[in-house]
């Protein structure tokens, strides 16, 4: 899980590992919860990705959801103090909800390669929208993004 959203970001232009202010807790330790979470303890200067992997749908929606989270609190520096913590939350929620939305996008689990080395992901769980470019990736999402799903 962690490598296809290390793969995903980079493809979407972030380094998850070269952002100096995010913390990854990926470890396993006694009693830690499954549930993955960001913690913005100092927004954007300390933001925390804590999640002990499962596996499974749940897992993958929820780690990809979360790294949305950690994403929009590392790149806040702009902002009052006011606007990092109490601002519009849609915009947080919106990058939860495009990550996690990647990994239920048939059109990103078809389009996955490993072009780079990366490993296969389980279906319908995507490694990024294309292994080619972000552009690339951005359109293929965007297109299929338009397509009505049942509910």
């Amino acid at each position: 899980m962690v490598p296809a959203l290390e793969a995903t970001l980079a493809d979407m232009g972030v380094d998850l590992h070269a952002q100096q202010n995010v913390e990854l807790r990926f470890e396993d330790r006694p009693n830690k919860t499954p549930r993955a979470f960001c913690v913005a303890i100092e927004i954007p200067e300390r933001v925390i990705l804590v999640i002990k992997p499962q596996g499974g749908p749940d897992d993958w929606r929820a780690l990809f959801h979360e790294a949305g989270h950690t994403s929009i609190s590392a790149h806040v520096a702009s902002l009052a103090m006011e606007e990092k913590r109490l601002g519009d939350n849609a915009v947080t929620e919106g990058w939860a909800m495009l990550l996690e939305h990647l990994t239920i996008d048939p059109v990103c689990s078809r389009s996955g390669s490993t072009s780079r080395g990366r490993t296969s992901l389980p279906r319908r769980v995507p490694r990024s929208c294309s292994g080619s470019s972000a552009a690339t990736a951005r359109s293929s999402c965007m297109r299929s993004s338009t397509t009505p799903r049942p509910t």
